[in-house]
């Protein structure tokens, strides 16, 4: 049962979008796994909840965002619109943040030269390994805001829409 359900939750989002089939399938799938009570069936019941829930965001079901989506949600382009403590971004530049780890910085002004740096997500945390930098972060809406952990540093973009090119 919790293959053929999950293989079928992961066929409908994958091959037709289906995001409300995916996430009903497994809802179900949750409910039975809850209700048999079987021994040793716990970390299925985990497994199964966490992949329910992501599906709930996905579909529209959930309004707030799960824990170990949240660093997904920091892909993307961002403009810096404040910062104060960094000496190489400035407001006006663009940053964006990729599936493949990278933070790349186009500056706005003439003269200064696009930066790649690595970086590392979780759900608290952004860390810039190149230049050793750690920031707690927070989204609201449209707004990313990075702060160093002793409030020394701190940097805020708001979100670029995907088709606005750099607005």
């Amino acid at each position: 049962d919790e293959f053929l359900t999950m293989n079928a939750a992961l066929d409908g989002y994958h091959d037709r979008g289906d995001k409300k089939g995916a996430f009903h399938l497994l809802d179900g799938l949750s409910k039975r796994i809850a209700a048999a009570r079987l021994p040793g069936f716990s970390d299925e019941g985990k497994l199964v909840d966490g992949l329910r829930n992501r599906a709930a965001y996905v579909a529209g079901y959930a309004g707030e965002m799960p824990r170990e989506l949240q660093p997904l949600a920091l892909r993307g382009e961002w403009r810096v619109v404040n910062q104060s403590g960094l000496d190489d971004i400035a407001r006006g530049d663009r940053v964006e943040i990729t599936g493949e780890g990278e933070f790349i910085t186009t500056p706005a002004r003439q003269g200064r030269e696009e930066v790649y740096q690595q970086v590392e997500v979780n759900e608290r945390q952004l860390f810039i390994r190149d230049a050793d930098l750690v920031f707690n972060y927070r989204m609201r809406g449209d707004r990313l805001e990075l702060v160093s952990p002793d409030g020394l540093a701190h940097l805020e973009m708001r979100r670029l829409a995907p088709d606005s090119g750099l607005d």
